[in-house]
């Protein structure tokens, strides 16, 4: 009876240290955790700050590209093609206009563009 109170009475002191570390080490994991997760998080505020920017000069500059569309001239509308296809990290833009002819641009990476006039059936 009295080595099993001995070894009742070990166990028993153990316990609130190993419960201890085991806290201790759950804490150290779970800020770890809570670091990894805003750093994360972050990197996303980032990426999507980046986008709605993107998108904001692409919008600003549209006036610019129509008013190329709109010279009706192929030159200006594939220089003006090519410039916005590298703002949008595009591989590729295509661009149309349909009133009375047909200004067709696509602009295909490293300022390889090709430009065809289309008129359209009267």
């Amino acid at each position: 009876m009295t080595t099993a109170l001995v070894a009742l009475i070990s166990v028993a002191s153990a316990i609130p240290f190993v419960a201890g570390r085991i806290t201790r080490e759950g804490e150290v994991e779970l800020h770890r955790s809570l670091i990894e997760a805003a750093e994360h998080a972050e990197r996303h505020h980032v990426a999507r700050l980046e986008t709605l920017t993107l998108v904001a000069r692409l919008i600003a500059d549209l006036p610019i590209l129509k008013a190329a569309i709109d010279t009706g001239d192929g030159a200006t509308v594939q220089l003006e093609a090519e410039q916005y296809r590298g703002q949008a990290k595009a591989d590729v833009l295509e661009i149309t206009e349909s009133r009375v002819s047909q200004i067709r641009a696509k602009a295909l990476g490293k300022l390889r563009v090709e430009l065809a006039r289309f008129r359209t059936p009267a």
